[in-house]
């Protein structure tokens, strides 16, 4: 029962998004709403194309909610924006559909099936795609076939044109010199952080809450039975170029000789580095160290748990030839009962919640800030003391910043700039680039990161393409926004 209700909580948030994405980038019309009634009010024209308010509702919605969710307060001001911001991108994203088209760009059949089938929501549980969930699921949220499958030619031309854009970057080598310094500059920041841990008494998790989750995920509180071996491999090869030349039964033979040899006491490493035709362990005395069940063939498998520890098996014939193993130790596994683990539960699940929590908290300082504050507005308004760093470069770690991959977004930044919410071991981090020392060049460490700092810039300038090209597209175009019917 409690897997399906995931698969459910799943299928639902594919759907969101789906109803999301399709709306902001290739609504054109009303037909995937279902429904019928009178034609909704227009709030904007864009080259003879009317787009409605209905169009943008389930956009507004979705986005009322993250908002919400956030914590952020909705006055009819914000309201405003958000909603502006919504068309601004549906627009955009039409003229960025309309100039890809003019490019002749275009999606196939084919493309537009392979795409749907690799949606992971409409496959059975064997991987398969399954046509009767694809349309149950479609027709569960009134969105018919043909319109969704217009939306996802049109999702594929967008990223044609994408692809197209990033093919035509090119970045000279003083270029990625100039990009080399700026990546290896020295940085003085101020950040705040939202630690789950300081709001960690304000989150209760239910004992139900806790018993379901050790129901969904008991095996991962299990440590599986597990033995440590070694063995010898025999196997029969007569081919000429043979460096052994045993036949079948030649092989069986020896095998049995090597086991009495072990039987009577002799070094089973030192015989496995004499006899053993197994490449892998032959060298270092046969050991293959600890394995649990399911990582072995079946008959090898078999015959290493039947044993005690120190025993040696008898000749075990397998499809690889005829094994000797020996067991050095045992860890019988266990299975712990709810009692034990549900503290070790309740604690995990704390910090899940208490990591969203962070993440709304730094979410709202955020939005906070692109709407005006300052970040010290910013940081007394959310009830957290910002910090302010000494110099530090690309690879040095700070002692009381707790994210290993923090330097490698936050230098890519210039001095007043301020980063996105950036994961911490406890919560989310948000950078101000206060001040920057600039770096010396070096030759050979250029030349080791050349592909790498390629890339990343390649992937800055093509964010940069894609705007401009958009602001070239919006100024062009004919487009007629009529506000008053979008409040």
């Amino acid at each position: 029962m409690m897997n399906q209700l995931r698969d459910n909580a799943k299928i639902f948030l594919w759907i969101v998004i789906v109803a999301f994405l399709g709306t902001i980038v290739f609504a054109w019309g009303a037909q995937s709403m279902g429904g019928g009634g009178s034609a909704p009010d227009i709030i904007a024209v864009v080259e003879g194309d009317e787009i409605s308010y209905t169009q943008i509702g389930v956009m507004w919605r979705n986005r009322l909610q993250e908002l919400t969710e956030k914590g952020i307060r909705v006055t009819s001001d914000v309201e405003r924006k958000e909603k502006l911001k919504i068309l601004d991108d549906v627009i955009n994203r039409r003229l960025q559909l309309k100039y890809a088209q003019q490019l002749n760009m275009k999606a196939s059949d084919e493309e537009v099936a392979e795409s749907i089938r690799n949606i992971s929501v409409f496959r059975e549980e064997n991987g398969s795609f399954s046509r009767e969930r694809y349309y149950t699921i479609l027709q569960s949220q009134r969105i018919s076939p043909k319109a969704f499958e217009e939306d996802q030619a049109r999702s594929i031309i967008l990223a044609k044109l994408g692809n197209h854009l990033y093919s035509l970057i090119k970045n000279t080598e003083n270029e990625l010199k100039d990009y080399y310094l700026k990546r290896h500059r020295q940085l003085k920041t101020e950040f705040v952080y939202f630690n789950y841990l300081d709001f960690k008494d304000e989150i209760s998790i239910s004992n139900d809450r806790i018993s379901n989750y050790y129901s969904i995920n008991r095996k991962d509180y299990e440590k599986p039975e597990r033995v440590n071996a070694s063995h010898i491999l025999i196997f029969a090869d007569a081919s000429p170029t043979s460096p052994t030349g045993l036949t079948e039964e030649g092989a069986e033979k020896l095998a049995n000789e090597v086991l009495a040899k072990a039987k009577a006491g002799e070094d089973f490493a030192e015989l496995a580095g004499q006899y053993s035709q197994d490449p892998g362990s032959k060298d270092s005395g046969g050991e293959l160290g600890w394995f649990e069940r399911g990582m072995m063939i079946r008959e090898f498998e078999d015959a290493a748990f039947a044993l005690k520890k120190g025993e040696v098996s008898d000749v075990i014939k397998s499809q690889f030839g005829y094994h000797i193993i020996k067991t050095h130790d045992k860890d019988e596994g266990f299975r712990p009962t709810f009692e034990k683990v549900k503290d070790q539960i309740r604690e995990e699940l704390i910090k899940q919640e208490g990591l969203k929590t962070a993440e709304q908290k730094a979410e709202t300082f955020l939005y906070e800030i692109n709407n005006g504050a300052s970040f010290a507005e910013a940081a007394k308004n959310a009830g957290v003391m910002p910090v302010v760093t000494k110099f530090f470069g690309p690879e040095e770690e700070l002692k009381n910043i707790e994210s290993p991959d923090f330097q490698n977004k936050i230098f890519d930044l210039n001095t007043g700039d301020i980063s996105q919410a950036t994961p911490g071991q406890n919560g989310y981090y948000v950078f101000k680039i206060m001040d920057a020392k600039p770096a010396k060049f070096n030759e050979s460490d250029f030349a080791d990161k050349h592909t790498e700092l390629d890339e990343r810039l390649k992937n800055i300038k093509f964010q940069q393409i894609y705007e401009d090209l958009t602001t070239s597209l919006r100024a062009k175009a004919d487009v007629r926004v009529i506000e008053d019917n979008l409040f």
